[in-house]
């Protein structure tokens, strides 16, 4: 039963990936190649290393650059879609950034307070918003089906369905 469940939430977690992939793609979200370089300079200058040594560390992880680029260019994709339609989707009032930020906050103290709750509440309201593309996908592909005509609908041998001879 453990491993139904667990292979449940598994499915889950793709089809959540994949809906989330597909309306980053339909939103047009894109990343330049500039964008790719900035990142891996940042990641460089925070880890300390050159980019042999980038490279380097991830030949040993089994791993080639190309694909490195790859994934960072998804992740940069995901930040984008997470800055431009989730954050704007959640609400936070004065009093809930004042209460995390403390008595007599800096701007900066103020500004991680809210970083910090955005980043709490992201989780839920991209699943929340997953739910509503999930929603509106089911109600297209009813559309699509309840438009085509019954006799569209064929078996492989040409015979219209529900014919049994």
């Amino acid at each position: 039963l453990s491993d139904l469940k667990g292979n449940k939430i598994s499915l889950e977690t793709l089809i959540r990936e994949r809906l989330l992939k597909q309306e980053i793609d339909h939103l047009g979200i894109t990343v330049t190649n500039d964008e790719i370089g900035s990142s891996i300079q940042e990641v460089l200058a925070r880890n300390k290393i050159s980019l042999e040594s980038l490279k380097g560390e991830l030949a040993r992880k089994g791993t080639s650059f190309e694909k490195y680029k790859k994934d960072l260019a998804e992740q940069i994709r995901q930040m984008k879609f997470m800055s431009q339609v989730i954050f704007p989707r959640i609400r936070l009032s004065e009093e809930e950034i004042s209460k995390k930020a403390g008595a007599n906050p800096s701007e900066e103290a103020r500004f991680r307070a809210r970083i910090e709750l955005l980043q709490a509440r992201s989780t839920e309201e991209t699943n929340k918003y997953l739910e509503e593309v999930r929603s509106r996908t089911y109600v297209e592909i009813k559309k699509e089906l309840s438009e085509t005509k019954p006799s569209d609908h064929r078996h492989h041998d040409g015979r219209p369905q529900g014919n049994r001879s």
